[in-house]
């Protein structure tokens, strides 16, 4: 088994790759200083100014039910029109592209959130699980007049370039507002948003299977 040599991430965690003896991840984190946010933010907001083609909305948001994609949802709600909501349900568990712990509850949360659900059924077969994303957002494209998309990636290039190649070919754009972002302050925006978030699944250490059902608190965090 090899460790990162920054943060100790095993390679038996999906989707990591090393360069150097160091972590797709920790590359991505060292690279955050050059970044400018509010640059990246003021181009995006002219080009959806320039695109915008619909008076009423603007944007479909790739939908989980975790926190991430739910941060990411409100985060776009201040300042751009939700079309609704699309659900990718993996009947293979190990995904590489989708989130599945109780997916389900997805459908839900749409009701709560008075958005409409556009939910499709996919193997989960690596690569081809694309192919099933790509045809529901073609579908929501022309019920919805849709503009673009915002995700809730943070770290996974593997679903960034993919979801970025997808839109390139339907004439979307996509924006990714926690893409590099330190997780501390995503987690207590989070709380700052009075979201109630339970740990549903781990998938790296040092985490355990000691943390489920926990709910994400300032003492988990600090942890």
């Amino acid at each position: 088994m090899n460790w990162c040599r920054t943060c100790l991430m095993p390679d038996t965690r999906p989707r990591v790759v090393f360069t150097d003896g160091i972590c797709n991840a920790c590359h991505y984190h060292a690279s955050k200083g050059s970044i400018d946010y509010e640059g990246r933010k003021r181009q995006f907001t002219e080009l959806v100014a320039r695109k915008r083609r619909h008076p009423a909305y603007d944007c479909i948001v790739p939908f989980s039910g975790g926190k991430d994609s739910m941060l990411a949802l409100l985060r776009a709600r201040e300042e751009h029109k939700i079309a609704c909501l699309i659900t990718l349900v993996s009947l293979n568990k190990e995904s590489f592209m989708f989130h599945t712990p109780n997916i389900d509850v997805t459908t839900l949360q749409a009701e709560a959130l008075k958005l409409p659900l556009v939910r499709v059924v996919t193997k989960g077969e690596k690569e081809h699980e694309l192919k099933d994303l790509k045809a529901a957002l073609e579908q929501a494209k022309r019920k919805y007049k849709l503009q673009g998309i915002v995700t809730g990636a943070v770290r996974s290039t593997y679903q960034a370039t993919r979801i970025q190649q997808i839109c390139h070919e339907l004439n979307l754009w996509c924006f990714s507002p926690l893409w590099l972002l330190d997780q501390i302050e995503l987690l207590n925006e989070v709380l700052k948003r009075k979201m109630k978030v339970i740990i549903s699944g781990v998938f790296a250490e040092p985490l355990d299977k000691s943390y489920l059902g926990k709910q994400i608190d300032k003492a988990l965090i600090a942890k």
